[in-house]
């Protein structure tokens, strides 16, 4: 009876335990299948992308305070190897005005990112840096019926330039130039075609250096 009685007692803590972890069990199949989602869409970035020690939960709390209105500032991610490789990120407020213009975004992130990359010139006297996109698309998922309201699929997707370098600080704007190109054409690219896509928000851009 008392080995019953434990068997019992057992069982009870196990589902006591189950549903205490339910909620943190179903979250981590819904990050599981976003990060299948993203791996899909740029395989690259998403290896790269932990390794660079990009936490979003990061950037987010260093942006409740910022203007809404003027470019977001750089701030330090990761720095490998006395900046044999340094990521730098900047995050752009929910409200924003350039969250939904990318090209705008980049234009006016121009002085921003050259003051970054020209420190790191300054420290280095020579690097290669790569630009990456992060924005939000949606586009409506017609149903079945004629008479049902279509739902609204969003997506997190990454657009990356070249690698670019640079040797001397005359040739960032260039380089920046050719950087906002290529991005841009691989999100009209995404977003043409009829493919339905639309972008919804430039959520941050992410800034690689390397010496």
């Amino acid at each position: 009876m008392q080995r019953v009685k434990l068997t019992q007692d057992c069982l009870t803590l196990f589902q006591f335990a189950l549903a205490l972890l339910s909620p943190f069990l179903l979250s981590k199949r819904k990050l599981e299948k976003r990060q299948t989602v993203l791996r899909e869409f740029d395989p690259l970035h998403y290896k790269t992308k932990p390794k660079l020690g990009v936490k979003r939960s990061r950037l987010l709390s260093l942006v409740a305070d910022q203007n809404l209105t003027k470019p977001p500032h750089y701030i330090l991610l990761r720095e490998v190897g006395a900046g044999a490789l340094t990521g730098y990120g900047a995050t752009v407020p929910v409200g924003h005005r350039l969250e939904a213009d990318a090209l705008v975004f980049l234009n006016d992130m121009t002085a921003n990112t050259t003051s970054v990359i020209e420190k790191d010139l300054n420290r280095f006297g020579g690097l290669k840096f790569t630009l990456v996109l992060t924005a939000a698309l949606e586009k409506l998922n017609p149903g079945k019926d004629d008479n049902v309201k279509p739902d609204v699929i969003t997506t997190i997707a990454f657009f990356r330039s070249k690698v670019e370098t640079v040797l001397n600080s005359g040739e960032i704007m260039q380089r920046l130039a050719d950087a906002r190109t290529k991005i841009m054409n691989s999100l009209e690219d995404f977003t043409n075609e009829g493919s339905g896509w639309r972008l919804k928000r430039c959520e941050d851009l992410l800034l690689g250096i390397a010496r």
